[in-house]
């Protein structure tokens, strides 16, 4: 008996350590974990993306930094009074060249401290709830380990509000037990700027398994830049807005999207600085449909003694959700001709051009010589060079033709295509730069093309041209005489070609074996880019400066 009473005692004794174990068991790990659990993951927050922002999405140059598709670029003018105008441009951001890709798509690194969830589905198992965890982007190893089934599939779900300070919004439903991937809903309020970011991962038992975060923001952003130093007044006040908005948003966690469920109400925009000549906002969040038609209004506006009111520089904004943008005013003078830096020049929607080819006789004023001369035609440049091979008359080149293409491609251009910098190597004067294609553009965009001349191919055809007029004062016009190219395919003695046929310029953009030109004909001006063959970078043409501002 007392053998048997022993051996029953550790019997109770073996179940009870059992029923522990599983107690205590059942407390380590979450809902729907399995006893041997035996895959650690390891999560990880580095960037965050927009969408539109690929490799792919940019130009046909892939490594003209900062560029953008012209057609993507929304521009309006709007006459403040008899001499000062408001030039906007509502353009898609593009990071530049510190931005990092992965599967062409550009990142921009988070900052420390970021607040983010972590939510976890069992995917096997018909996507039950299994767990979360709370991280702070930096200090992710001192959040509790997670560990999981090897061999399971599971559903890995993250958002955050980029802030370090503001509290997560809460999960729905509440409670944990109630949770499916199905149902899993977050409410967010239309001014935070809310990212997302969903994998699905078969974890391998005994190993680190990574999960490797890629946040994606959902809302749409606007950086909004108001620059009025052409006019020298601070801007003192001003209050803006965009709309359609939505107050809030609810975010259906298995799929990302979103269904609008607040008030419609404008966003305003806030510069944090004012009385300067620049202000910029800090990105104003927009929740909107994809289909809908932006408005961005000023309802009040204060430059130096200049008060205007209910003002629309735009009413059809195509602005993406997930998007982000900027948008530049820049508050200048009426079109008009000016002496800028000691040179004549003519200012055409904000910007000032030379009002002749570099080289052109410095006793011309104006661009009024009718019919044009040889006086009215500049040097020629090899591009990224200094010295010109030919002078406005010339029909042979000089000794200073350099016959190699090895020159850098930034050589006029120490910035990027949105924010050109003055190189050294840069032949303009002094306050003046060799122009990149989008200023081109702009200076296309704002004005009416003419012909002057006779536009026939011969050597010695000095008198035609174009005639580039300002669309809001037709009293303000350029004149791109048609002076043709040097052109590298002629190895022996080279001399000019297509003159009087054919006018072009260059331009600073250029990459690789590419580069952009301005050029004509009789029949219209393009912007247009030279690609696949470093010759075209031996060619000589004129160069029309622009003004650093």
């Amino acid at each position: 008996m007392k053998f048997i009473f022993r051996y029953a005692r550790l019997d109770i004794l073996l179940m009870s350590v059992l029923i522990l174990m599983m107690v205590l068991s059942c407390d380590q790990y979450d809902y729907g974990v399995k006893n041997n659990a035996n895959a650690k993951v390891a999560v990880s927050l580095s960037s965050s993306s927009f969408d539109g922002e690929s490799l792919s999405a940019r130009s046909a140059t892939p490594l003209l930094k900062g560029q953008v598709s012209d057609s993507l670029i929304q521009r309006k003018t709007i006459v403040l009074d008899d001499k000062l105008m408001i030039v906007a441009e509502f353009t898609p951001t593009f990071l530049s060249e510190h931005g990092e890709t992965k599967s062409n798509v550009v990142m921009s690194e988070l900052a420390n401290g970021i607040k983010y969830r972590l939510l976890v589905y069992n995917v096997d198992a018909g996507g039950i709830y299994v767990t979360e965890r709370d991280y702070v982007r930096g200090q992710e190893s001192s959040a509790s380990d997670l560990l999981l089934d090897g061999g399971t599939t599971y559903r890995f779900l993250v958002y955050s509000i980029n802030s370090a300070t503001a509290n997560l919004p809460d999960v729905i439903p509440a409670v944990p037990s109630s949770r499916t991937l199905a149902n899993t809903q977050v409410s967010v309020a239309g001014n935070l700027d809310f990212m997302y970011f969903s994998q699905t991962l078969t974890l391998n038992g005994g190993v680190v398994n990574n999960v490797d975060i890629v946040l994606k923001h959902r809302f749409s952003q606007i950086t909004t830049i108001i620059n009025s130093a052409q006019t020298g007044y601070n801007i003192t006040a001003v209050n803006s807005s965009f709309q359609p908005h939505n107050t809030n948003s609810l975010i259906d966690m298995s799929t990302g999207t979103f269904v609008r469920n607040g008030t419609s109400d404008p966003s305003a925009v806030s510069f944090p600085t004012l009385n300067a000549q620049s202000i910029t906002s800090t990105p104003t969040i927009i929740n909107a449909d994809v289909a809908a038609t932006g408005v961005y209004t000023i309802s009040s506006i204060n430059i130096g003694s200049l008060q205007r009111t209910n003002l629309t520089p735009f009413s059809n904004l195509r602005i993406t959700p997930g998007f982000r943008y900027t948008l530049t005013l820049n508050i200048v003078p009426q079109d008009e001709y000016v002496t800028y830096q000691g040179f004549p020049a003519a200012r055409i929607n904000g910007q000032i051009w030379a009002l002749h080819n570099l080289g052109a006789s410095p006793i011309l004023n104006s661009p009024d010589q009718n019919p044009i001369t040889a006086l009215l035609h500049g040097n020629f440049f090899q591009f990224g060079r200094v010295a010109f091979v030919a002078t406005g008359g010339d029909i042979v080149r000089n000794a200073a033709w350099n016959s190699s293409n090895t020159v850098s491609r930034s050589a006029w251009n120490s910035g990027t295509e949105t924010s050109p910098v003055r190189a050294l190597t840069d032949p303009c004067p002094i306050g003046y730069r060799v122009p990149t294609r989008t200023e081109y553009q702009n200076l296309v965009s704002s004005t009416t093309p003419s012909n002057r001349g006779n536009f026939t191919l011969s050597q010695t055809n000095y008198n035609s041209g174009k005639v580039l007029t300002s669309l809001r004062n037709a009293n303000v016009y350029l004149v791109f005489p048609t002076q043709g190219i040097f052109n590298s395919s002629v190895i022996s003695n080279p001399t000019v070609d297509n003159r009087g046929l054919v006018g072009t310029t260059w331009t600073s953009s250029a990459s690789g074996n590419n580069v952009w030109r301005f050029s004509f004909t009789s029949t219209g001006v393009e912007i247009s880019e030279l690609t696949n063959s470093a010759d075209f970078f031996v060619q000589a043409r004129p160069i029309r400066c622009i003004g650093v501002l």
